[in-house]
């Protein structure tokens, strides 16, 4: 067995680090590993290697075409109009004016893998076998041929990291072409070299010629790094300057950084050099063209990492890697995920969160996954997945793991291609039936629309800090009321303002839900609202007291093209935690960036069924699926049944599902005079309906149970649905004794089964029925 270790880790193992110490223990730790009794220590200085394995050429082919027009781009202490002139210049070259047809890449790198694997063969059982093998290692590096692939590797990888400014020469394409050319600018050679040490420059086909002479690895491990490749003031300053990183504000801190060429001028330099050698990096993931799926955004460290390992791979290998589920679940990298997946090289991710801290320095919140990527040649039909485990054994867990093919997941997905990561392998199974039944709410195609069937587009009016300007405190405003038209309020100085709505106040069918008024200063900390109470509910012309107005012209100005609206849909832009999808219909106002407005442009009964859908559990549990938050692209993709399938005659409703949805939205929304407009384009000329809890919960459970139906879910799926609302449970049976939800739900979920199969309409046990003008208010 030690005999075959020892094998292995002399002719299988290879590793880079850029840490020279790392790299030291790394051979100390392998030959412990290896150690056999009466033999010397194996040579490992061609296997384990230092260097920034990020940065540098990864295929000797790319210099054929030259350095990247991108490497000109000014940094921290560059010249921007000489930067602009290389840049030019450097296009002129490579359109034409130098040619790099003495690069020969291929002969170079057989010949250096041949000597590679002549090294290789050479037995590790005598201390002078170690020693020819090091003086071969040693003689390939020094060969004239390969110090000159390294040098022209080096030139082309300096241009991303040279200083440019008019006063010094700088590298170009015609550089690299005149030393192919033999003809080499020995002082740009220097500053090549010079950079290469700073740093670690690590060329892969040149370190290790055998491996990339025969397709790449077979198989890549390796726990990256995970942090921006962007400097992060706080942490450079904390050992160097604790005053800079524990200064009371960003901008105090920036005061403090400005301050250094005064107060610390060799502190100011390194901070200087540490600024530009970031960008640099940075540049060159994002622009060189190494990592065209990883080096994006505000470039990681994982991700990049990540693209490596993809690309280190041969067609038939493996990659495997420990890094933030951001890769597969984020916005971001959504064009790493839809490779994967369209090449079917994703093998498996395995999602953990850490809240049994198996890293014990890393947040509890933190959540991250093991990626598996294979070859090309190794294509992967049905990859697995975990989302929320929290040890490596419950990966094995079949109620944890589960397969989604790629027609699933951008079914589920199909704008961001993210992956969806679920707790259990049922809520796949039900999200993916959820999908199945009815499209994404705004599909997009490369970030166009392509397919919008409720004509749905999403708005912003206000941001809660950057237009903090515009608002005006309620106690400035109170007392100069002196009259109400819907939401809007006309001032005694005859100017006109809109309450700012913000996503606290809304909750299902109900825009009265949070009041500011009577608000105790412990709510006011916790971000909480008093609720308003039923008997308040039912006063049709009570209005909820904001934090703040805004000008009736600056809210037009905000709603643009949709200022002559009566009434929109607005949603919480993050949910409680009972409930995560948490919208309803809301009168022309004022709202802040915690409650967009969603608006479609269909026929009113339409928006108003379109509301009923959205409020259901069955939208709640795909959006709780995703994300607490619910930004534009978690909306776009819920699965929201089409107008067209809404309007279609179902016998168990007695009719469509649009009329039946709109009726119960309708007395469940109606119930205060601000959404008289609402109200009229549904046809309904009536006074506000009241406010009865008890009628109100049959409505929504109505609601609840046909919608399961209406997307085609079973009842083992019904139950599993309305048992992920764990929180909901634990408030309902603390106030009622019962999950009176999950019992009311199934109750007519059961109703609306017989309908069915009698094909015989629902008869709801409401009397009046929904929406019948007995209850309303008096006239």
């Amino acid at each position: 067995m030690r005999e075959a270790i020892r094998d292995v880790i002399a002719h299988c193992i290879y590793g880079v680090d850029k840490n020279p110490l790392a790299v030291d223990l790394c051979r100390v730790a392998l030959w412990l590993e290896s150690h056999t009794g009466g033999k010397p220590l194996t040579f490992l200085d061609h296997r384990i290697r230092c260097g920034n394995s990020l940065i540098g050429v990864f295929d000797l082919n790319s210099l054929e075409a030259g350095i990247p027009d991108e490497a000109f781009k000014p940094l921290e202490g560059d010249d921007k109009t000489a930067a602009r002139e290389l840049k030019r210049r450097n296009r002129d070259e490579r359109a034409g004016q130098h040619d790099l047809l003495a690069w020969e890449p291929n002969a170079v790198l057989d010949g250096v893998a041949r000597a590679s694997r002549a090294l290789d063969d050479i037995a590790d059982d005598t201390p002078e076998a170690i020693r020819q093998k090091k003086e071969l290692f040693e003689q390939s590096h020094a060969d004239p041929a390969w110090r000159r692939q390294r040098e022209a590797c080096d030139l082309w990888t300096a241009a991303f990291f040279q200083p440019l400014n008019p006063d010094t020469p700088a590298i170009t394409t015609a550089t690299l072409a005149d030393y192919l050319a033999r003809r080499p600018n020995s002082r740009l050679v220097a500053l090549a070299w010079d950079l290469s040490l700073g740093h670690l420059f690590f060329h892969w086909p040149l370190e290790f010629p055998e491996v990339f002479a025969d397709g790449g690895f077979d198989c890549v491990l390796g726990n990256p790094p995970w942090e921006r490749v962007k400097i992060q003031e706080k942490e450079w300053f904390a050992v160097r300057s604790p005053a800079i990183a524990s200064a009371k504000n960003a901008a105090a801190r920036k005061k403090l950084i400005a301050d250094l060429t005064r107060t610390d001028p060799d502190l100011a330099a390194d901070w200087a050099q540490a600024v530009r050698m970031a960008a640099a990096e940075s540049n060159f993931f994002r622009r060189s063209g190494r990592f065209p799926l990883g080096g994006v955004g505000d470039v990681n460290t994982y991700a990049v990492f990540a693209d490596q390992f993809r690309q280190l791979v041969n067609p038939r290998g493996t990659a495997g890697l420990l890094l933030p589920n951001g890769l597969v679940t984020g916005f971001t990298y959504r064009a790493f995920l839809r490779y994967l997946l369209e090449t079917r090289t994703l093998a498996s991710f395995y999602g953990f969160e850490n809240e049994d801290k198996v890293f014990r320095d890393v947040h509890n919140e933190v959540k991250f996954g093991l990626l598996t990527m294979t070859g090309r040649e190794r294509p992967v039909d049905q990859p697995w997945f975990t989302g929320h485990v929290r040890q490596a054994d419950q990966i094995r867990n079949p109620a944890r793991r589960y397969s989604l093919t790629a027609a699933q997941i951008e079914a589920i997905n199909p704008n961001t291609l993210n992956l969806p990561a679920f707790r259990w392998a049922k809520d796949a199974e039900v999200t993916a039936a959820i999908h199945a039944a009815a499209p994404v709410l705004i599909r997009k195609l490369h970030g166009s629309i392509a397919e919008n069937p409720w004509q749905a587009g999403f708005r912003t009016l206000f941001h809660m800090a950057n237009d903090s300007a515009l608002f005006m405190d309620h106690a400035d405003v109170a007392s100069r009321i002196v009259e109400r038209r819907g939401a809007l309020a006309v001032l005694n100085d005859g100017s006109e303002v809109y309450p700012l709505y913000e996503g606290k106040m809304l909750w299902h069918f109900d825009h009265r839900y949070g009041t500011y008024e009577d608000q105790t200063e412990r709510q006011a900390n916790k971000g909480v609202l008093p609720h308003v109470d039923d008997a308040t509910h039912d006063e049709t012309r009570y209005r909820i007291q904001p934090r703040y107005w805004v000008a009736a012209d600056q809210t037009q100005a905000a709603l643009g093209d949709d200022a002559d609206r009566d009434w929109f849909f607005a949603w919480r832009d993050v949910g409680p935690t009972e409930r995560t999808f948490v919208g309803c219909v809301i009168p022309r106002t004022a709202a802040g960036h915690k409650a967009p407005l969603l608006v479609a442009s269909r026929r009113p009964r339409e928006i108003a069924a379109l509301a009923g859908i959205l409020s259901s559990l069955v939208v709640d549990y795909g959006a709780r699926q995703r994300s607490s938050g619910m930004s534009f692209f978690v909306v776009e993709q819920l699965a929201v049944l089409s107008p067209q399938a809404l309007a279609e005659e179902y016998p168990w409703l007695g009719g469509s599902a649009r009329d039946w949805l709109s009726d119960r939205v309708l007395e469940l929304t109606y119930t205060n005079i601000e959404l008289a407009p609402f109200a009229r384009d549904l046809g309904a000329n009536l006074p506000p309906f009241r406010w009865y809890p008890e009628r109100r919960v049959q409505l929504q459970t109505e609601i609840d149970a046909a919608v399961l139906h209406l997307y085609g879910l079973t009842r083992p799926q019904a139950e599993w649905i309305l048992d992920s609302f764990t929180v909901l449970r634990k408030y309902e049976e603390r106030d009622h004794g019962e999950f009176r939800t999950k019992r009311q739900v199934l109750e007519i979920y059961d109703d609306l089964a017989e309908c069915t199969r009698e094909e015989q309409p629902y008869r709801t046990p409401l009397d009046p029925p929904p929406a019948d003008p007995r209850c309303c208010h008096p006239s």
